[in-house]
């Protein structure tokens, strides 16, 4: 079996993952394809919930000040 992703990784793929649909969505404007933004807004809605799921409640745990956080 193999080693599961560390979710700090899993974070930051997705980070540059949409930063390079939304680059694509500038360079596009007006004539972006609606898959693109679908996939942007895809992309954008699993990312959040990661983070408020499993990010969120581990820093507000484990970091001084982590609620403000």
């Amino acid at each position: 079996m193999g080693e599961r992703p560390d979710a700090v990784d899993v974070l930051e793929t997705d980070h540059r993952a949409v930063e390079m649909l939304l680059t694509q969505l500038e360079r596009q404007a007006e004539a972006a394809p609606r898959r693109v933004l679908d996939d942007a807004v895809r992309a954008l809605s699993i990312h959040s919930a990661i983070e408020v799921e499993l990010l969120y409640p581990v820093v507000a745990d484990r970091l001084d000040g982590g609620v403000d956080l």
